[in-house]
């Protein structure tokens, strides 16, 4: 039988409006991303996943899907390489 203990956390790349500078955060995970967690559990034999957050966190306070990373970077790092790569090609 195998296991998947989920402190329902995830790192993801951030930027801050104000510094204008990425990095990885610590947030809270969405239901989407915990559910195929929970499915790594079964995939090959019998599994269980354990869940450590209260149910009532789960249900009210967990977001359904991940926030798209476009929406949460800056687009200026990738305009710079797509620039750069079009120049040094040409």
């Amino acid at each position: 039988m195998r296991y998947v203990i989920d402190f329902c956390l995830v790192k993801e790349i951030h930027c801050d409006p104000m510094t204008k500078l990425e990095g990885l955060r610590m947030h809270w995970a969405s239901k989407a991303s915990c559910l195929q967690r929970s499915g790594r559990a079964g995939r090959v034999q019998e599994g269980h996943c354990f869940r450590l957050c209260p149910q009532r966190f789960w249900e009210n306070e967990l977001a359904a899907q991940v926030t798209p990373e476009i929406q949460r970077t800056s687009l200026d790092h990738l305009i710079l390489q797509v620039k750069v790569g079009t120049c040094t090609n040409a």
